[in-house]
């Protein structure tokens, strides 16, 4: 009988130890509801897990930005569609203007009063290009180019945006002063002047970039660069052009500016310069020819800004797709990286009531060698 050491105490209070530690590991994970509190409890698995989470929090911003990204495209898109109703209106008021039999082509009356409103449309079409913008970026002014969106978790997982902007017609204008005559001849031979219906710059001169029309034997021709307009001047320059038997070379001139002529007799157009007119210059034809040219400007400014809304919608779907992957992935990631970190509740319950018991057994145990 050995009286010096007494061995089972000792055993049993070592055991007490191990599964008073085992119990404190157990309660730490139930308490805490992760299997690793620390490197110690799983090294390889803490390391998979963080690379992870970094992986499922950079998908939840990337989801977030393609949803700003898509909040951008529909602002875009959304003042777009107002430029479509502005082009709507002023194609239906050219298609009104051609009704030349029924109205009244002075100066004063429904031709200005139809010009007037297509002036107040483009005003505020230009307004929305210039105005558009989204976070104090401007979308539709032409500045919105190569504009980066992260939409993934790591580097170079994005796309480049670009929107652009369909501008204003400037040969959109009807001549307030435009009459059709026949057969007078040669009444032009002094009067040259730059016509090309196209928008000059609010300078202290008008340049007209195009050609002079000048009058060679009683017929209206092309000849050489113009000259310059003094802004003095603008307001007062009128040039009236009579052709009464044109040749090939003169009928293909009148044609490119919506006129025809034959050997039957010409046809007299003129030509306004009028700065107060928004500084264009405007040939148009009170029978509507002319105006049947400016319906297809307008259905080429329809079809472009279809086209970019078109495009925008691309984009915007394809950004509510990576909305869904990017959610979909971080969820399939913090699934797997749950299972890795996260503490099994009832596995972890088990191994608590089983260490709990094995205490409480390992105490009286104790208590019994100790006696």
């Amino acid at each position: 009988m050995i009286v010096q050491h007494n061995i089972t105490s000792m055993n049993a209070n070592r055991q007490l130890g191990i599964v008073g530690n085992n119990l404190a590991k157990s309660t730490e994970k139930l308490s805490s509801g992760y299997r690793i509190n620390r490197a110690a409890d799983d090294a390889a698995g803490l390391a998979i897990s963080e690379k992870m989470r970094a992986q499922v929090r950079g998908l939840n911003r990337a989801s977030d930005n393609a949803q700003d990204g898509i909040s951008l495209i529909q602002t875009a898109e959304g003042a777009m569609d107002q430029q479509h109703a502005i082009l709507q209106r002023t194609r239906e008021l050219l298609v009104q203007a051609s009704n030349s039999g029924v109205l009244d082509g002075t100066a004063e009356n429904d031709f200005q009063k139809i010009q007037d409103e297509i002036d107040t449309l483009k005003s505020e079409y230009e307004r929305i290009n210039t105005d558009t913008e989204f976070n104090r970026k401007k979308l539709l002014d032409g500045s919105y180019k190569d504009q980066y969106l992260q939409l993934g978790a790591n580097n170079a997982q994005g796309i480049n945006v670009t929107i652009k902007t369909t501008a204003w017609d400037p040969d959109l204008y009807l001549s307030k002063t435009s009459t059709v005559a026949k057969g007078t001849a040669g009444s032009a031979s002094d009067k040259a002047t730059k016509v090309n219906g196209k928008v000059v710059e609010d300078t202290t001169q008008y340049e007209y970039n195009s050609q002079i029309f000048t009058v060679k034997e009683s017929y209206v021709a092309a000849q050489g660069n113009g000259s310059t307009i003094t802004k003095e001047d603008a307001d007062a320059v009128t040039t009236d052009f009579d052709n009464a038997d044109p040749s090939t070379d003169e009928q293909a001139l009148l044609k490119k500016y919506g006129y025809t002529a034959d050997k039957a007799g010409g046809k007299k157009f003129k030509a306004d310069i009028a700065a107060a007119a928004n500084k264009k210059v405007a040939v148009t034809d009170v029978d509507g020819k002319a105006i049947s040219g400016l319906l297809d400007n307008v259905d080429t400014m329809i079809k472009s800004v279809t086209t970019e809304r078109s495009k925008l919608g691309a984009v915007q779907n394809r950004l509510e797709y990576t909305v869904k992957v990017d959610d979909n992935t971080s969820e399939n990631l913090q699934s797997a990286e749950s299972r890795i970190r996260d503490t099994d509740m009832a596995d972890e319950m088990t191994r608590f009531s089983k260490e709990s018991i094995l205490q409480q057994a390992a105490t009286s145990m104790l208590a019994q060698a100790n006696q």
